[in-house]
C-alpha cells in the first residue's frame, strides 16, 4: 500500500552529514508530496530548540563514530513529541542497538548502506503505521530466536 501523497507531513531529519541529509530531502520530496522537512546535525540541539511544527516522523542518522542509539535523547524527544514516529538510519547495523531501539518504540531501523528503494519501503511502512526493519536486522532477529528456541528445546530433553 502506498501512502496518500496528499496528506501533509512534517519530517525532522537529523544526521551529522549534510550531503546525506540533502540527498534524503531530495529523495523524500520526489517520492511524497506535501512534506515539510526540518534538518539538523544532532538530536540534542534539535530537542533544545522549540519548533512550532512537531514532526510526524523523526529520521535519526547514526554515524560510524557514534553507532549507539542514545535512548535518553530518544525518550526526551518522545516526551516533547509523543505522537511522532522514529526511524533509525544506521551506518553500522548492531543487533543490540536494533533490539533496544525497537523495544523503546522506534518504528523503523534501516542501514545507510541500502538503496533508495529500501529507504522508501521503510518510510512507506512507517507512514502506514507499521514497523520496518532492514533485512540484516530481520536475519539477526531470526537467528537469535532460533538459537534461543534450540537452546530451550535442548534443555528440556531428558538427560542420561
Amino acid at each position: 500500500m502506498h501512502p496518500d501523497k496528499k496528506i501533509p507531513m512534517n519530517i525532522a531529519l537529523i544526521d551529522k552529514h549534510p550531503m546525506l541529509r540533502n540527498g534524503m530531502v531530495m529523495l523524500l520530496q520526489n517520492s511524497f508530496s506535501n512534506l515539510t522537512i526540518v534538518q539538523g546535525s544532532n538530536l540534542h540541539t534539535y530537542n533544545q530548540n522549540t519548533h512550532e511544527t512537531f514532526p510526524d516522523i523523526l529520521i535519526l542518522g547514526l554515524s560510524e563514530e557514534s553507532p549507539e542509539v542514545d535512548l535518553t535523547l530518544i525518550q526526551a524527544f518522545k516526551n516533547l513529541n509523543p505522537a511522532s514516529e522514529i526511524v533509525i538510519l544506521a551506518d553500522t547495523v548492531l543487533y543490540e542497538n536494533a533490539v533496544a531501539s525497537l523495544a523503546s518504540g522506534i518504528k523503523g531501523y534501516i542501514s545507510k548502506r541500502h538503496g533508495l528503494s529500501e529507504v522508501l519501503k521503510c518510510m512507506t511502512s512507517v507512514i502506514n503505521g507499521k514497523r520496518y526493519v532492514c533485512p540484516e536486522v530481520t536475519d539477526m532477529l531470526i537467528e537469535e530466536y532460533l538459537e534461543l528456541k534450540l537452546n530451550k528445546d535442548q534443555s528440556s530433553l531428558p538427560s542420561d
